[in-house]
């Protein structure tokens, strides 16, 4: 069995049922073994589509990469309001309840949500407005094993009645939106709820890990798998050349801060403090990549700060951009920055790194367990001037020299510097220091290189397995079969 049946193994759905043997003949040796052998509904309200092509990619390349190990159908609801497309047009696009036809097939049916009020009736309008579409994949001949689900709320919700209706097993992920959402009672209790009836919940974070023990999740069916990176997309670009398309000037000295333009980003704090980085570091530019999200829309508020700071030459509201062109911003910055105060696991941080660029950000959700900061020199090693041995801290000694860190034999460079979200100043001093350090940029880029998204659609895949009680052995008799065809 898979290592991640000791951590899932556990009182298996009463829906679920013994799998019928697939014999070897039947096996289509184009496919692999696994989407014959698993059919996965991902269930998920942040998901690219047509109007909104950059909300939930993290969303997309999970389930993009996890689609080749079984045989995966998307449903994405859109909230839908009579004229709420007038109301808040960024984030309730005018979308028909189509079927999108690419590496994977998605539906966007239609859910009732009345914008900026009754939020905690959302799960139940989301659950109500999905039944038809996805019982029309089931009279279509897509019989699911399991629904995937991606935010406890309103998402894990509606999966989780979805499952209790259609009798199938569901897992959920938690992806950091949970943390804010709990401190609303009505919203804290449905999310323990759908803790609490999950067959499985997937963490990004020990922070999540934390969340969801303390909302009544066994840890026995609680696996902790953070977001990957592509890195054949997301790699170093020499500077100038990265720039030369943007139209960025060669000579400059560039912070980059990505993600939506609301208040938990941090951006309006990057905008309070450029004064004082751009009197260290004249001509530093601020290029803040993002747009309106259902979060809110702090575009107004930036413009003003901006204004009234005299920073319209050195601070630039990029606006969104694709998720295909970011490797060019990413690779042009000197240096990136997210003052976020909450995430699951920061998917832009480790594209960030994966393009050799550092990063300054906050030790929220995982940032602590990706960022590795850069350690000053003792003035004296602890243990004598020559030795070389690790410290308690994880710390090494070389010839008098601390080394930043030592991890299983292997020396890991640092790729940036952490800080919490209230404290300004020294937020500034991080970013004036990380625009005038030397970096190693290969080093930058190697923190991140073995987080691959095949890694982990393939531990998602061994969770959904478990979960939709595959027989293991039985899928490695299939793919020696197919592999001697």
């Amino acid at each position: 069995m898979s290592k991640i049946m000791s951590k899932v193994e556990g009182p298996k759905s009463k829906a679920e049922g013994p799998r019928s043997k697939v014999e070897p003949s039947t096996f289509n040796s184009q496919r692999s073994c696994s989407k014959d052998f698993m059919k996965i509904l991902s269930f998920t309200t942040v998901y690219p589509n047509a109007a909104q092509p950059g909300v939930g990619v993290f969303v997309r390349e999970r389930l993009r990469h996890a689609a080749r190990l079984a045989d995966l159908r998307v449903v994405a609801p859109v909230p839908w309001f009579p004229f709420g497309h007038r109301i808040t047009p960024q984030t309730r696009p005018r979308l028909s309840s189509r079927v999108e036809r690419g590496e994977i097939e998605v539906q966007h049916p239609r859910f009732f949500s009345v914008p900026g009020v009754f939020k905690a009736l959302d799960g139940l309008f989301l659950f109500l407005s999905s039944v038809a579409a996805v019982r029309r994949l089931k009279r279509e001949g897509f019989d699911f094993d399991l629904i995937d689900a991606h935010f406890a709320y309103p998402d894990g919700l509606a999966a989780v009645l979805l499952g209790l209706l259609f009798r199938r097993p569901v897992v959920v992920t938690l992806r950091g939106t949970e943390i804010p959402l709990s401190a609303y009672r009505l919203r804290r209790l449905q999310i323990r709820f759908v803790l609490r009836r999950a067959s499985i919940v997937v963490v990004l974070s020990r922070a999540l890990e934390a969340l969801a023990r303390e909302s009544g999740a066994g840890p026995e069916k609680i696996v902790r798998i953070p977001n990957g990176v592509d890195g054949a997309a997301f790699r170093p670009i020499q500077r100038e050349e990265a720039r030369r398309p943007l139209g960025l000037p060669a000579d400059a000295r560039i912070v980059v801060s990505a993600g939506g333009l609301c208040r938990r980003k941090g951006h309006h704090r990057l905008v309070e403090i450029w004064p004082e980085v751009r009197r260290d570091v004249p001509g530093a530019m601020l290029l803040i990549v993002g747009g309106p999200t259902a979060e809110g829309d702090e575009t107004d508020a930036l413009l003003r700060k901006i204004g009234e700071r005299g920073l319209g030459s050195d601070v630039r509201l990029v606006g969104p951009r694709p998720h295909e062109e970011m490797p060019l911003w990413l690779s042009a910055a000197d240096l990136f920055v997210l003052a976020t105060t909450n995430e699951g696991s920061c998917n832009v941080v480790r594209e960030a790194l994966s393009c050799g660029t550092p990063v300054v950000t906050t030790p929220v959700g995982d940032n602590a367990e990706v960022v590795r900061e850069p350690q000053s020199a003792p003035q004296s090693p602890p243990h004598g001037a020559g030795s070389r041995r690790a410290s308690a801290n994880n710390e090494m000694y070389l010839g008098g020299r601390r080394i930043p860190a030592f991890q299983g034999g292997v020396l890991q460079p640092a790729c940036g510097v952490l800080v919490r979200p209230d404290e300004t100043s020294a937020l500034a001093r991080a970013v004036i220091e990380g625009l005038t350090r030397v970096w190693d940029r290969e080093g930058v880029r190697s923190s991140v290189a073995s987080e691959s998204w095949d890694g982990v659609a393939a531990r998602v895949a061994d969770v959904w397995r478990s979960v939709a009680n595959v027989d293991e052995e039985e899928v490695r008799v299939l793919e020696r079969s197919q592999a001697r065809s």
